[in-house]
């Protein structure tokens, strides 16, 4: 299970390092559009204050609702990676 560390950044963004050493900015604008159960984290002040590890650092939560995983963020941090690992194993 991969474990995250976090900053939370000015705007709607968060820096997370993965356990392999991977740094990404998370923008949490596009995250946020998905859907309205994720409209509280528009709020900067809640985004920035309330964001803490969770799941023994597999996790950053917001709450007991708004949670997104080590993988999850990764996945939103670099799609190029998944796209092609996908695509490698359809391939095959």
């Amino acid at each position: 299970m991969e474990e995250i560390q976090i900053e939370p950044q000015p705007g709607l963004t968060v820096r997370a390092v993965s356990s392999d050493g991977r740094d990404a900015l998370i923008a949490f604008a596009p995250i946020i559009d998905r859907s309205p159960i994720f409209s509280p984290m528009g709020d900067v002040k809640f985004l920035i204050k309330n964001a803490r590890l969770a799941h023994t650092g597999s996790a950053i939560a917001w709450t007991d609702v708004l949670e997104f995983s080590a993988d999850g963020l990764r996945q939103d941090a670099f799609p190029d990676e998944y796209r092609r690992g996908f695509a490698d194993a359809a391939a095959e």
